[in-house]
């Protein structure tokens, strides 16, 4: 939740590949991925965010828009709603 809550807040995120992680950051496009344990990278990506405003707010703004897009209360009651008329009509079909 910490990571999508820091998309919706439009902010840029540097994060490991581990878990889910890599279905809402994509490097480059809505955020930063570098490999578990590598000190050495994570640093150099936090340095280079913190040198370039322009890429900060660029990965930002792609951040926000994709949790409007895919995770917004409206899409997530309307998936939680299809699951659950999906699950009746199965249990109805007896």
């Amino acid at each position: 939740m910490a990571i999508l809550e820091g998309m919706a807040s439009s902010l840029p995120l540097i994060a490991t590949p581990v878990g889910d992680v890599s279905t809402v950051i994509h490097d480059g496009r809505t955020g930063v991925i570098v490999p578990p344990e590598n000190a050495a990278l994570l640093a150099s990506a936090i340095v280079t965010l913190l040198r370039n405003p322009a890429q900060r707010e660029r990965l930002g703004a792609a951040a926000r828009k994709l949790i409007e897009d895919e995770f917004s209360a409206e899409r997530m009651t309307g998936d939680y709603l299809r699951v659950y008329e999906e699950a009746v009509s199965r249990g109805t079909k007896k």
